[in-house]
């Protein structure tokens, strides 16, 4: 009988529930005051890119995305304080989140460790972003197109993945949309297929002035942390059978090399990284002349560190036929 009235009055309560009204507790006087919680974190297509999504409450405005790096003039002060963190290499301003490029020595464990404090100060969140015009001066009426087709169609797609695009020039007398890439967008191994099945396709639906769109990549600097290559492939006359000990990985079709893989490449390019230079840099970005195929190498310190790799060189496979050689000199 006692456990027939216990389970009759749990029963009886639970039904109540659906009809009394909901009373909310109290709060602590200790907890009265405001927090502010950090913006939470996502994964890019770009490793060494991160995204921080801020709350609707917190949203800065709905102006153009902005990039900063470490040597922009004046930026705003959430820019500002993110580039102040050690291994923060750039800063990517949206309206409703921020993307984080580090430095290609650090650990994302300690660079979002850093940015999620950097991020819960309430006044940071403040800001307004940029201006909705994309740039000062003035656009041709097809240019006007391609800008509105850009920020209807094409920015909401690449923002969800923490990256951003904008139009630099239309050159008329070739058809030609000249893009930059923000965010993770900017030396992302997919950004050659973002550019390709997502940005070429709409312009041209729905601007057919556009017969191409090319990327314009950030200037390379002699000690920064992009390194360029053209692959222009040369025999390579048994270069795999003379150096077994080499690794070889490969950036296509998602299959690492077998013998068979190996017996069809017959062209082969060299980089040859500065030692001093390799804990400096982020990725090379390979071009083929040939077909104008792009790949992004990234974490290239740790293929070629010397405690991971001893010979300091490595082959990466860029498509069926074609291979690029680093090696550390």
């Amino acid at each position: 009988l006692v456990v027939w009235f216990f389970l009759h009055c749990w029963v009886v309560m639970r039904a109540a529930r659906r009809f009394l009204p909901v009373r909310r507790l109290p709060v602590p006087f200790w907890a009265s005051h405001r927090h502010f919680a950090a913006p939470a974190w996502q994964h890019t297509p770009n490793p060494e890119v991160r995204k921080w999504s801020l709350p609707s409450s917190q949203h800065r405005g709905l102006g153009a995305p902005q990039t900063y790096g470490r040597s922009a003039v004046d930026p705003p002060p959430m820019a500002s304080a993110l580039l102040a963190l050690p291994g923060v290499r750039s800063v990517l301003l949206g309206a409703d989140y921020v993307s984080v490029t580090k430095e290609g020595s650090s650990e994302w464990e300690d660079v979002i460790t850093a940015v999620d404090k950097c991020l819960a100060q309430p006044e940071l969140l403040q800001e307004v972003a940029g201006d909705e015009t994309q740039s000062a001066r003035e656009w041709t009426p097809i240019e006007k197109e391609i800008v509105e087709v850009i920020h209807d169609r094409i920015r909401p797609i690449v923002q969800d993945d923490g990256g951003d695009v904008e139009l630099l020039e239309f050159v008329e007398a070739t058809g030609t949309a000249r893009l930059k890439m923000h965010g993770a967008c900017a030396g992302c191994p997919q950004s050659a297929n973002t550019l390709q099945g997502v940005i070429d396709t709409a312009l041209r639906h729905y601007i057919p002035a556009v017969l191409e769109v090319e990327q314009v990549e950030e200037e390379e600097t002699e000690d920064g942390p992009i390194m360029r290559h053209e692959h222009d492939g040369q025999p390579h006359d048994g270069w795999f059978e003379a150096n077994p000990d080499v690794p070889v990985v490969g950036t296509f079709a998602g299959r690492s090399p077998d013998p068979k893989i190996l017996a069809r490449i017959k062209f082969m390019s060299a980089v040859q990284i500065p030692k001093a230079r390799l804990p400096k840099l982020d990725h090379i970005a390979v071009k083929c002349v040939d077909c104008n195929a792009r790949r992004t190498f990234e974490a290239v310190d740790d293929l070629l560190h010397s405690d991971k790799n001893p010979t300091s060189k490595i082959a990466v496979l860029i498509c069926p036929s074609c291979a690029v050689r680093l090696e550390v000199v």
